[in-house]
């Protein structure tokens, strides 16, 4: 169990317009259940955008449900 942030170019604009990452090929089976979108400025406010307490920790798990990856 992790958490990864990253800036790949390819996944940036889906955070930027709210779209949530859907499987098109079959490398991509993991997102089956779709992307979760997670905000942290929903939560935090104005943060670093790291979880770096419990209360951001439990609102990304509430925000990931069944999915296996967030787009924030």
């Amino acid at each position: 169990m992790s958490v990864v942030h990253s800036h790949s170019q390819s996944v940036i604009p889906f955070g930027v317009t709210g779209q949530r990452l859907r499987p098109t090929f079959h490398m991509s089976g993991f997102l089956g259940s779709g992307s979760a979108l997670f905000e942290i400025r929903e939560v935090g406010g104005n943060t670093d955008m790291l979880i770096r307490d419990s209360g951001l920790g439990k609102a990304l798990a509430a925000a990931l449900a069944s999915h296996h990856c967030p787009v924030h």
